[in-house]
Formats: C-alpha cells, structure tokens, sequence
C-alpha cells in the first residue's frame, strides 16, 4: 500500500533527471516494481548497499527540512527516499549485516522520522548551535592561521591513537548525500614509503583515495567532482587536527610513483588514489607566508577583479 500511495508523487522528481536527487539509481519506471529493486539491492556489495541507505536517510532529512519552503518537490523526494530506504534496509537485515552501526540506527530513526511526518507534515527543527566563546574562537583561529607545512620532522613515532584521532577528524568533513567514500592508507613501513617521492624523512604517510563503488549509482553530474571536494575537506580536517596536537604535516602529489604505490599496498581497483600527506613531530615552524589581502580575494555580486 505504501507503494501505490506515494507512486502518483514520482512524475516530479524525474524533471530533475534522477529520483528524489538522492536514491538515482533507480528510474521511475523502477519504482513501480519493488520486487526488481529489492532484486537489484540483493545484488549490490555491501559498502553500496551501505551508502544508498545512508543515502536514502539524508534524503529523508532533507526533504523534511525543506519541506515548507517547496513543498511540492521535496514530497516527493521524501516519498521516493523512502521507498527506496524501506527496501535497502530489508535487504541489509535479509543479507544478515550488522544493523547496531551508527549510520543504519540512523537510517532506521530516519524511516520512523518519515512516518510520523507523512500523518503531520509539521517539521520541528533542533536548536541551532551556539556561537563559539571568544577563548575557544581564538582557538580555531589560531589553528587556522598558525599552520605550516612541515618538511623537517623528528624520527619520533606518531601512535596509532593520534593517527586515529585526526582521521576521525577527517571523516567528519561534509559529504555529499553521506555517500563517504573517503579512504585513508596509512603506512609506517620503511620500504614501503620509499616508493613516494618526497624529499624528507617521516614517520607516517596517510595517503587519501576515493571509493568509487558509491558513487557509481548515483546519476548527478555534480558528483562526479564532488568527491574531490569532500575529499579536500577531509585533508584540511587532518591537517588542522594534526597541528592541534602538537604534529605537523605536509601535503604532496604523486609524481609517476603511483601504479607502482597501487600494486604494493594491493589497492583494488575501485580505490582511486588522489593525493597523500606526511605526518610527524616537526623539527621546525616554517616562515608565515603573508597572505595577499582579503579585498584581493573577494568580487561581489559580479567580478571586479583584475
């Protein structure tokens, strides 16, 4: 029933060329057939059956929260989320996956938030966060403004526990649709490191790569940079919690080295490497490069710049 009801809604997401913005993988003609989807979602490996759910749950929220600006077209987001997210969490717990992970307990909250709108169709936004103190404000300067690249590091060991710490920092960074295909080898091995040619000695080297296999259902030409944005935000997130706790860090490019990198760590090929960085303790604090000024960075309403 709840297929057939919320079906008649489908016509107004597919202006947009993919359904509900989100769950594109499925057509509108898809929808109208549950047992094909589910029959698909069977089919797929797990980390994308993964993210569709998280996916489908981001759409949930979305289109709630914008529900009373548009509310013709976010309902219908909402609906084909939903149907799409009913299905994928079926086949998660039929495939037998852990359903106690944060995202799926999330995704199963999503779907609940997604019934009890349907009866009310009155959203009750959270708080907004409050601003900063001015302590901890000088703080998040200071960390923005003070950080260097580091290229002469101590042969000190970096534990696992701070590596951890400033991944977690990372994945934190926004992502599009919570698709996070974010993916972060970190080696310590001394012949592997050999294999990237950077000048300096390092502890750690965490390279940063993509997993495409996400991303591939999704039918939005935006994504197809996006990635690389998220991935840059995930970077910047490290960089800045590695200088908070007292590390540095130095961001590199691979110049050559790369299909030879690929077979040594035995990365698959839906992994794309994109870049890496050095961490360790620096020896040293860089000269602050002065930045131009902010006028020469900014046009408004249209250019105005040279």
């Amino acid at each position: 029933m709840f297929f057939e009801k919320n079906l008649h809604r489908l016509k107004e997401v597919n202006i947009m060329g993919v359904l509900g913005f989100g769950p594109g993988m499925f057509s509108v003609e898809d929808m109208k057939d549950p047992l094909h989807m589910e029959k698909n979602l069977m089919k797929m490996d797990p980390v994308s059956l993964r993210a569709v759910i998280r996916q489908a749950a981001h759409w949930i929220d979305n289109g709630i929260q914008r529900y009373h600006q548009h509310s013709e077209l976010p309902k219908a987001m909402l609906d084909s989320a939903s149907i799409v997210l009913k299905l994928a969490l079926k086949v998660w717990e039929k495939r037998g996956y852990e359903s106690d992970k944060g995202d799926i307990k999330y995704s199963f909250d999503a779907l609940r938030k997604s019934d009890a709108f349907e009866k009310t169709l009155i959203y009750q936004p959270s708080p907004p966060c409050a601003p900063f103190s001015e302590n901890d404000l000088k703080t998040l300067e200071r960390t923005i403004v003070e950080r260097r690249s580091i290229r002469r590091f101590s042969p000190r060991d970096v534990s696992d526990s701070l590596i951890e710490k400033i991944i977690e920092a990372g994945i934190w960074a926004p992502s599009a649709c919570s698709l996070q295909g974010f993916r972060f080898f970190v080696i310590k091995d001394a012949e592997k490191k050999k294999l990237i040619r950077q000048p300096w000695i390092v502890p750690v080297i965490i390279i940063a790569g993509l997993d495409e296999r996400p991303y591939e259902f999704i039918r939005m030409n935006q994504l197809s940079y996006n990635c690389y944005l998220e991935l840059g935000a995930a970077i910047q997130n490290m960089l800045l919690m590695a200088y908070a706790l007292g590390l540095g860090t130095s961001l590199g490019t691979f110049v050559g080295e790369l299909d030879l990198i690929r077979r040594a760590l035995k990365v698959p090929d839906y992994i794309k490497i994109i870049t890496y960085f050095a961490l360790g303790w620096p020896e040293d604090q860089p000269t602050t490069v002065p930045r131009m000024e902010l006028k020469e960075f900014v046009t408004r309403e249209e250019w105005t710049g040279d």
